[in-house]
């Protein structure tokens, strides 16, 4: 689990933990497959019909034209 806050790093932990911090939080990125049924999940939890052709089209002309690599995560208040 990972917690967020707007407090300092430094303020919360010493600067051991944050030059080891870097080693202790490993995410891999989720696969497109795994991507797209992330998607299709939070869909569901908001009420949102899903529609892979969405998915697909994101991909194929926003992520990637931009590099921007998949992530597993999202924000709680969306």
């Amino acid at each position: 689990m990972v917690f967020a806050t707007n407090i300092k790093p430094a303020e919360l932990v010493d600067e051991a933990f944050l030059r080891r911090i870097h080693y202790k939080v490993f995410a891999e990125s989720p696969t497109v497959d795994q991507f797209a049924e992330i998607f299709a999940r939070w869909c569901e939890y908001r009420g949102v019909p899903y529609d892979r052709t969405v998915v697909d089209d994101m991909l194929h002309n926003y992520f990637r034209p931009r590099r921007i690599p998949l992530r597993g995560a999202t924000q709680a208040n969306w």
